[in-house]
């Protein structure tokens, strides 16, 4: 097997500054365009349903240091990695199948399911000398180790991390311009009315 770094063309976390965000203004296509995006070779993303409060759990979790940042991140964020995931023994997995990731694929019949192991060893040789990443790092790292979960093969050492914030936020925008100045924003809109009857 080719080893996942090269496949991934010497991607350095650190070095990824590309970023296009997507916002939603009612039912308007976003998860259609995010999945377009998805398997681009020069794109890193993560599921949005889940993803999409990225700088919420940040808030919730910055004091943290390495390990048990990624610790909450693994809890907090585990649909990303498995569609009928569960907290504890007295959570409902709701949240995979209300966003449909338990129907993925061309039968609408596979489950999302990422390597956890994996992604938690990348992040870790990723975040290796940094025990106190920053915000911005980290959101690096995520993508990147989740692509190399994934076995993803990228072409480009500067790919576009491609991250859906749904809905407009002043807060969030204001988080991702500070740690991505450069950063593209697409707002998608679709006449009023077929928008109204989809909700």
């Amino acid at each position: 097997m080719i080893d996942q770094v090269n496949r991934l063309a010497g991607c350095d976390p650190r070095e990824l500054d590309r970023v296009l965000c997507i916002y939603v203004y009612g039912s308007s296509g976003t998860y259609l365009l995010h999945s377009l995006l998805d398997n681009h070779p020069e794109v890193l993303t993560m599921p949005p349903p889940v993803f999409n409060y990225y700088y919420d759990f940040w808030d919730r979790n910055s004091t943290l240091e390495r390990d048990e940042l990624l610790k909450a991140f693994m809890d907090e964020m585990g649909t990303l990695f498995d569609a009928d995931y569960q907290r504890d023994a007295n959570d409902i997995p709701t949240q995979g199948k209300l966003h449909g990731l338990d129907r993925l694929g061309s039968s609408k019949a596979e489950k999302l399911y990422v390597d956890r192991a994996r992604f938690i060893e990348r992040v870790s040789t990723h975040l290796d000398g940094y025990p106190r990443p920053t915000r911005k790092h980290f959101f690096q790292v995520v993508h990147v180790a989740y692509a190399e979960a994934l076995n993803r093969e990228i072409a480009s050492k500067n790919p576009w991390i491609v991250y859906q914030l749904h809905w407009p936020d002043v807060n969030r925008t204001r988080k991702v311009v500070s740690d991505f100045a450069g950063a593209y924003f697409v707002h998608m809109v679709r006449e009023p009315a077929p928008s109204l009857a989809a909700l």
